[in-house]
């Protein structure tokens, strides 16, 4: 097939017909691509689930006009949309939740608290589907605190995680182990 040809067809191409959807479904940031984005999430989630899962951050290179694209800087394509992604240790998606800014709904089965942070709420949405498996979550530091870890202990889901001094409570102090000290250069 030519470029052009190519080109052409991708400008294009609709995935959903516009006059067909519910004013109220246009709410959605991603409602043109919805339908698709359902169909892979579908699919994902038909994936068996290891014994360790690991959950992070992935943006989607884009360089267009939406008002869903972010900035993240620390990573390889800092422009593009954001997504959470719940992955297997060689990198294959076994789920994921487009991020449309300040007000997404990552509403979960699992309960949490009113003022869990955003982290924590896309934990708890990506751990739906591992009730009732014997996986644990690998996390970085920007999803792991203290009341994340208490509730998916009562789910009896394993979990790993670095946490920032500022997400824990201040009367636990922890015991170092030296690293801190060496790494600083204090004696």
């Amino acid at each position: 097939m030519p470029r052009d040809r190519f080109f052409k067809l991708r400008a294009n191409m609709k995935v959903v017909d516009d006059n067909s959807v519910a004013e109220n479904e246009k709410e959605n940031k991603f409602w043109k691509i919805q339908s698709l984005l359902n169909k892979i999430r579908t699919a994902c989630l038909t994936y068996p689930r290891p014994s360790f899962v690991s959950i992070d951050e992935q943006m989607i290179p884009f360089h267009g006009h939406v008002s869903m694209k972010q900035y993240i800087r620390r990573k390889p394509s800092p422009w593009g949309l954001k997504s959470f992604v719940m992955t297997t240790p060689n990198g294959i998606p076994l789920d994921f939740i487009m991020y449309a800014g300040k007000n997404s709904d990552f509403s979960s089965a699992l309960e949490a608290p009113p003022k869990m942070d955003i982290g924590g709420r896309v934990v708890l949405k990506l751990a739906e589907s591992l009730l009732n498996s014997s996986s644990s979550i690998i996390m970085d530091r920007d999803f792991t605190s203290i009341p994340l870890l208490q509730i998916l202990l009562i789910y009896n889901i394993k979990t790993t995680g670095t946490l920032m001094k500022s997400r824990h409570p201040r009367p636990i102090s922890f015991i170092s182990d030296g690293i801190e000290k060496s790494w600083t250069g204090q004696s």
